[in-house]
């Protein structure tokens, strides 16, 4: 990823996404509302736990807390024209992999 990038994240593809989830806390720690950090860092942890190889209950269990408080929270922080079919999906996830494996 290339500092340029950040500009055309509406082009990039899921290894971009991949590694921005993966660098995106520390670099961003300090430079936006401590409580948008900290719903993402939610969403990050909850998405991270189902992209590995093999998921436990529990992880997935733990990633379906903090993926619906995630949605659940996302409005009251970013407000209700933000809530897109996209954020809906989430709420979905953990249950997908509960059924089907593993993200990757």
């Amino acid at each position: 990823m290339n500092a340029g990038t950040l500009t055309s994240v509406s082009q990039w593809k899921a290894h971009e996404w991949k590694t921005w989830m993966l660098v995106w806390i520390p670099v961003l720690k300090g430079n936006i509302d401590f409580n948008v950090l900290t719903l993402l860092s939610k969403f990050t942890l909850g998405i991270l736990l189902l992209l590995q190889d093999k998921v436990t209950r529990e992880e997935i269990e733990h990633s379906r807390l903090l993926l619906e408080e995630f949605c659940s929270r996302y409005e009251l922080i970013f407000g209700l024209s933000q809530c897109t079919f996209n954020i809906h999906i989430v709420s979905h996830v953990a249950w997908t992999v509960e059924n089907w494996g593993p993200l990757w």
